[in-house]
């Protein structure tokens, strides 16, 4: 999601985004392809072959999955915990402003579009995971411990960090 940002801010400064930070396994769910939904299977699966417009010889088989939509009002309320690395590295510029700032605006946006009946809380970590929001439904609260939570440190102590978050849950 950070690379996602990245490339959406070059498109709308009107310039191309660096070569790094174009993967394509970023964006291939970014796009809706048309798929039918399934009509009472959990998946339906669309498949496609054709011959490669760029390698003579050569065909380019796509296959394409599309899982059933439930309606919001019939998704049960869940609980979402944010994990985020805030060791030094994290102030690396090679994603602009920075790799925590890019981290950080990926989930206010994510935020911004959740529904109120998921409870959702943060744990930032570096040499050790530190519980900066508590599982809640106050997103204001989740917001202002990005900010609060975001103490550069050493050390990169993902494990426990993932392991606090399921103790929250």
């Amino acid at each position: 999601l950070q690379l996602q940002l990245q490339v959406e801010h070059a498109f709308l400064r009107g310039e191309l985004p660096a070569e790094a930070a174009v993967r394509v396994e970023e964006f291939v769910n970014s796009f809706d392809y048309g798929y039918r939904p399934p009509e009472k299977e959990a998946f339906a699966v669309q498949v496609e072959l054709f011959p490669s417009p760029n390698r003579k010889g050569y065909h380019v088989l796509v296959v394409g999955l599309k899982g059933r939509v439930i309606e919001e009002a019939a998704r049960p309320a869940a609980n979402l915990v944010f994990v985020i690395d805030v060791s030094g590295s994290m102030g690396a510029e090679d994603v602009k402003p920075t790799r925590l700032a890019a981290a950080q605006e990926a989930v206010r946006r994510f935020l911004s579009e959740l529904p109120e009946k998921y409870r959702v809380g943060l744990v930032t970590f570096s040499s050790e995971p530190f519980v900066a929001a508590p599982l809640t439904h106050d997103r204001e609260l989740v917001n202002e411990s990005l900010l609060y939570g975001s103490r550069f440190g050493r050390g990169t102590a993902i494990g426990d960090a993932l392991a606090r978050s399921v103790e929250l849950l």
